[in-house]
């Protein structure tokens, strides 16, 4: 009878990430999964004759620089697109929003189409998430802080404001605190709501937009990407 260190239940992409840094640490490790192909959300299937999609994630940004250096990921064929543009919200009277991560003067003239002094709030907006991601980032590759340990993180930088709007708040809340137009508040809410079951009046979820700010899949943070030929093999 075979006997191993660890056994990991599914080989999702989160199960094979932890799986492969059990055995680089030198653990004898087993991946079970009963499904035919292994990835989890993260696979790419043929789901009709010559026609191949990545079938369940549809972008990759929060697979960390560290990973894909740890697991040699970029020497096994790893290839990955930004996503340009970032995002794109038409409206019913014709007009539309599009913005560009990491082009602040772009996204600004953007915005001054619906409101001047929301395209002058928007550096602001972008600097209270470069603010969070700057205390949330380095604490991703550690074990998870619990509430209180990440609340005082935030209260010893001075920045406990900024933990309160990030935890307790709902979205429709903190877009108010920055922004009038009413177009450019429905046009952001939705990247706070992704994943979810809740609305923007909900308290919290402006803790799933920090999900979208902390991706650095393709270097630089903020920016999401698409990997070149699916997600699997």
């Amino acid at each position: 009878m075979s006997t191993y260190d660890a056994i990991v239940i599914g080989a999702g992409h989160n199960g094979l990430v932890a799986a492969c840094y059990l055995a680089r640490a030198g653990l004898r490790v087993l991946i079970l999964e009963r499904y035919p192909t292994v990835g989890g959300a993260a696979i790419t299937e043929e789901i009709h004759p010559g026609f191949r999609v990545s079938v369940a994630s549809y972008s990759l940004s929060l697979l960390r620089p560290e990973i894909i250096r740890d697991l040699q990921l970029k020497h096994y064929g790893l290839q990955v697109y930004p996503k340009m543009p970032s995002y794109f919200m038409p409206f019913p009277d014709g007009r539309h929003l599009l913005l560009v991560a990491g082009d602040q003067d772009r996204n600004c003239a953007e915005i001054a189409h619906f409101s001047q002094a929301d395209a002058r709030a928007y550096p602001a907006w972008e600097a209270y998430w470069d603010r969070v991601c700057d205390m949330i980032e380095p604490t991703l590759m550690q074990p998870p802080l619990s509430w209180s340990q990440l609340a005082d993180r935030f209260d010893q930088a001075g920045a406990s404001n900024d933990f309160r709007r990030l935890m307790l708040l709902s979205t429709a809340d903190l877009l108010q605190e920055f922004f009038e137009s009413e177009p450019i508040k429905a046009a952001m809410a939705p990247q706070a709501l992704i994943g979810t079951a809740a609305g923007v009046m909900t308290p919290g979820t402006p803790y799933i937009w920090l999900i979208h700010a902390l991706g650095r899949a393709v270097g630089k943070r903020g920016i999401w990407g698409m990997p070149v030929g699916g997600w699997g093999p």
